[in-house]
């Protein structure tokens, strides 16, 4: 298939949840960055930042999920995986303004179950299992 059409990036993004469901999130991490530069597809924004949380890369998704939020202001997801960018690089006031921010523009019970959690502290990591 990527022979076929080698700039289609959904193909490079399907093989990134490929590699991510066999638990190779290097390899993952790869595909989805090869998706994001073939074109601007938001799941493979967002597959990208969460295999960049899975591997502990805080720091790099929280670059990442700034630079390139104003692509897609308004997902949710992304904003999500921002917010816990922010609490597991230590700045959790940041994390609950973001998470607030989603409660203000979309308050479903995701977002209010996130804030709770955030606001709570402690282990988040099993939010990737």
């Amino acid at each position: 298939m990527i022979n076929l059409a080698p700039y289609w990036w959904t193909n490079f993004n399907n093989l990134g949840v490929y590699w991510q469901n066999k638990n190779d999130l290097e390899k993952a991490e790869g595909y989805y960055l090869k998706s994001i530069e073939n074109g601007n597809y938001y799941l493979a924004f967002e597959n990208y930042a969460l295999v960049l949380l899975k591997q502990k890369k805080y720091t790099k998704a929280k670059e990442f999920l700034n630079t390139n939020i104003k692509y897609f202001p308004q997902n949710t997801n992304m904003i999500q995986l921002l917010a816990l960018s922010y609490y597991f690089t230590g700045d959790t006031d940041t994390a609950i303004k973001v998470v607030q921010y989603l409660i203000d523009n979309s308050p479903t019970e995701n977002n209010k179950k996130l804030l709770d959690l955030i606001q709570k502290g402690g282990d988040l990591s099993n939010l990737f299992d």
